[in-house]
């Protein structure tokens, strides 16, 4: 028992060690400078980063010139806390950190008792300052609340300015056109992993067809790249699943159409051909798990499979 969670954690380590330059495209980053009231930098100030909606936090210190950086947080709702013996404490709540986003919180820290503390909230959305990347985001709950053609993310997606969306006709991930290119001009990352094809690459959608239930957000950049993507002349889709919480919770779906819903055209109701099969049904889910070991590291395990089963079909028509 014990060499085999040996070689789980050596597996997780080494997928970990992996995928960390990837792992930054489906990620955000935060940073600040803290100073007092007189504009001089603090070093050695206790900063934390919590996400609201799973605790998960980052605990940071700031540096001889008062800065702070807290690199690949999961995006979601944060609250920002700053502590220094001789000063008040600070506290930001409710603000929010899209995926792929840079967001900058300078603190003030006021002289006074530490138990005493300054909240700021509900104030104007923050904005990334930092890239001129161009393209936009698509929430969770408009991905599950929008009409969407064959349940497809990438309909959602095509709200977006340049996107276009192509329905696939085939088992194929659906897909979209960007900047007039064609579909193989985009690249697909899921959690910040890629997700194209190994042999059509993203000319058929993303390998990993994602429940609509079990993403958070997604990401679309159509224009003016930061350095770390390359090699794309259409568009860059970054997608992140939900994160799991101290709560056990989760969506389970299944879609089914009935043959009885389509009519028999003329030929199969006067020539005595047979009505071709045309039930269909969707039915999935996706696990994860995410644990936070101490205030600066935490890992995560996700699955999904999909069983897409067909029979032999024929483009010859109706059977007789």
């Amino acid at each position: 028992m014990a060499r085999r969670l040996l070689c789980l954690w050596t597996v997780a380590a080494l997928i970990t060690m992996g995928t960390t330059a990837l792992g930054q495209q489906g990620r955000s980053e935060l940073r600040g400078r803290v100073t007092d009231d007189t504009g001089g930098a603090l070093p050695g100030v206790n900063v934390v980063v919590t996400n609201q909606d799973t605790g998960t936090f980052r605990e940071l210190i700031t540096s001889g010139d008062g800065s702070f950086f807290a690199a690949q947080l999961i995006p979601g709702v944060f609250t920002i806390s700053a502590e220094l013996a001789g000063f008040r404490g600070f506290q930001r709540t409710d603000f929010a950190i899209g995926v792929g986003n840079t967001l900058d919180i300078d603190i003030v820290l006021e002289i006074g008792a530490l138990e005493e503390t300054i909240t700021v909230s509900g104030e104007a959305p923050l904005v990334d300052l930092t890239s001129a990347e161009v393209g936009g985001t698509v929430t969770s709950q408009e991905l599950v609340e929008l009409p969407t053609l064959n349940r497809s993310a990438f309909a959602a997606v095509a709200l977006l300015p340049g996107i276009q969306f192509q329905p696939s006709s085939s088992l194929g991930n659906d897909t979209m056109i960007a900047n007039g290119q064609t579909p193989n001009g985009n690249t697909m990352g899921v959690d910040g992993a890629t997700n194209n094809d190994d042999i059509s690459g993203s000319g058929a959608g993303g390998q990993v067809r994602v429940p609509l239930e079990s993403v958070q957000e997604f990401q679309v950049l159509s224009n003016q790249f930061d350095a770390e993507f390359g090699r794309v002349r259409g568009a860059i889709v970054n997608s992140i699943t939900k994160q799991g919480t101290n709560q056990f919770s989760g969506a389970l779906f299944d879609y089914y159409t009935s043959e009885r819903m389509t009519a028999e055209d003329y030929f199969v109701r006067n020539e005595g051909l047979t009505k071709p099969e045309t039930n269909k049904t969707e039915f999935g889910t996706l696990f994860r798990v995410d644990h936070q070991m101490n205030a600066n590291n935490s890992w995560a395990f996700r699955t999904i499979r999909e069983v897409a089963p067909q029979s032999t079909s024929s483009a010859t028509g109706p059977r007789r």
